[in-house]
């Protein structure tokens, strides 16, 4: 009688609304001995349901089934709870049982049952993945253009679902770049090897690998090393022999496409390591690395060459690298270098030449040298860059479409000179110049309109530059918008400009500017100004 009680109260308190009153007292009931009633059961289930708590109304729907198996109305709940938390499988099969245990002249409920897996079938709908429809190999090229750009991806790959994490675990494509650092370095390299059938193409050694007491070459055995293409070495000190007994052991050698070296401090000479893995390197990477120059590999193909804070080296060995590279794409150069031993005796041409970045006292190597293919160009930090202006001009460079100056003295007739000659220009960068910029704003602004200088230019960078006023800019950006206006096809608007810490340009004319273009004027950082204040 104490259970009826219960379970009657229980049932009104739902009605009104009162959910943990009435939890409570169906717990009673079933304590009651009410536990073997299939409706007490399915009731607290219902108030499970309406409370939002879906692993326990699953469970008292099992034990409701379990009392009463021949009933349809559990099943029905049960597949209306497995619908809120999605799994659609389980839920269509509680609602086929369902249908099997209705009546077959219950028209009324059949139809509620109908209704239900409409919404079920919607939602799978809605909520499938319907990349999970495309081929495997399609997908799998998806997956490898993420892992591509950033080589962490495959872990989140494999966490979406399972179909996604069987396609990532059977493609051993994406198991090829293997970056170690003091997380868990044996274990990732294991799996790594692993994955991917050894066929390791990338390799980053990351600095933080020092703090692993534990870590060992040994633990890269296992490594296909005659394809590795790119390998990274971050400021470890593994002696060179020691790494090359590791891929000698399995007599196969590396072919590098990317070396990248870099150490911090002290370390000792890495030219072993250059020399054996360099024959066929095209893209090298040395910062702060005790190297002889010029380099003792076979290899002449170097494309790309960056050489930042390595030890002093004269001029002349790096004119002999460059001399032994003449299919060079891309030159950094930011280093300390001295002057040229014994000058040259003739220019070197490298006529694939599309970037060059210059730091530094290098201004005496662009005497002997012909660069007539630039595209990129960036110097800074130079006393005078005018041999750099000179070589420019003199090699014929017509192609230039980006320009870079910063904290350098120039002549403003050749500067002038050099983009009356590069007509492709797109973007100036002049930063922390004195008594030059607003020279080079005038002449870009005051040009003849059939005769403009630079006509594809959009973007001006002259932050930091004192001499700069707002008349000059204002000329610039006018002057490009009536030569459009006027119907000359090929100049180009100006589309923004960034004067930060400039002075020169009076805070009245920020508004039509930025009518105009995409304009930045801070004329100082908060930390700059507390510390005037």
């Amino acid at each position: 009688m104490e259970r009826r009680n219960d379970f009657k109260s229980a049932v009104a308190a739902f009605k009104q609304g009162r959910l943990e009153e009435s939890l409570k007292l169906m717990s009673q009931a079933l304590e009651n001995g009410g536990n073997q009633q299939h409706i007490v059961y399915d009731s607290r289930a219902a108030v499970y349901e309406k409370m939002g708590k879906i692993r326990e109304a699953l469970m008292d729907a099992k034990d409701a089934i379990r009392l009463a198996p021949a009933r349809w109305q559990s099943y029905t709940r049960a597949a209306r709870l497995f619908l809120q938390i999605r799994r659609f499988d389980e839920a269509r099969r509680m609602l086929d049982i369902a249908l099997t245990k209705i009546p077959s002249d219950d028209q009324q409920n059949r139809a509620t049952l109908a209704s239900l897996g409409d919404e079920i079938r919607e939602a799978r709908r809605r909520f499938s993945c319907h990349l999970a429809a495309l081929p495997v190999e399609l997908l799998a090229e998806l997956f490898q253009y993420l892992v591509d750009k950033d080589a962490v991806s495959i872990l989140m790959i494999c966490r979406v679902c399972r179909h996604w994490r069987n396609i990532a675990l059977n493609t051993s494509s994406l198991w090829q770049t293997l970056v170690l650092t003091n997380k868990s370095p044996i274990r990732k390299c294991r799996t790594w090897i692993e994955r991917s059938k050894g066929n390791i193409l990338e390799l980053q050694l990351r600095k933080t690998l020092l703090n692993v007491p534990d870590w060992k070459l040994n633990h890269l055995m296992g490594i296909q090393w005659d394809q590795l293409r790119v390998f990274h070495l971050e400021d470890l000190d593994f002696y060179p022999d020691e790494f090359l007994e590791a891929t000698e052991n399995l007599q196969l050698r590396p072919r590098l496409e990317e070396l990248d070296v870099s150490d911090s401090g002290a370390s000792p000479s890495r030219d072993i390591l250059i020399t054996r893995l360099g024959d066929t390197v095209q893209r090298l990477t040395l910062q702060k690395v005790c190297v002889t120059l010029p380099f003792q590999f076979a290899s002449n193909s170097l494309v790309s060459l960056t050489l930042r804070d390595i030890p002093l080296h004269s001029m002349d060995a790096i004119y002999t690298v460059l001399e032994n590279n003449p299919l060079l794409e891309s030159l950094v150069l930011d280093t300390p270098l001295g002057a040229f031993l014994n000058p040259p005796p003739s220019k070197i041409t490298l006529k694939h030449l599309h970037i060059l970045e210059s730091t530094g006292r290098t201004q005496m190597l662009f005497d002997y040298l012909n660069l007539p293919a630039l595209r990129r160009v960036c110097v800074k930090q130079t006393i005078t860059i005018d041999p750099v202006l000179k070589c420019l001009l003199e090699s014929g460079s017509r192609s230039m479409e980006e320009l870079s100056i910063a904290s350098c003295t120039l002549s403003n007739t050749l500067m002038i000179d050099l983009l009356r000659a590069n007509p492709l220009l797109e973007s100036i960068t002049l930063n922390y110049l004195a008594s030059t910029s607003q020279a080079i704003i005038e002449a870009l602004a005051s040009s003849p309109l059939d005769a403009i200088l630079c006509p594809a230019l959009k973007n001006v960078d002259i932050s930091h530059c004192p001499d700069v006023t707002t008349g000059p800019l204002m000329r610039l950006v006018k002057s490009r918008r009536l030569s459009v206006e006027n119907g000359i096809s090929d100049v180009q608007p100006i589309v923004t400009i960034k004067a930060d810490g400039c002075p020169g340009i009076e805070a009245s004319f920020l508004p039509w500017f930025r009518e105009r273009v995409t304009f930045s004027c801070v004329y100082m950082t908060k930390k700059a100004a507390s510390w005037k204040r």
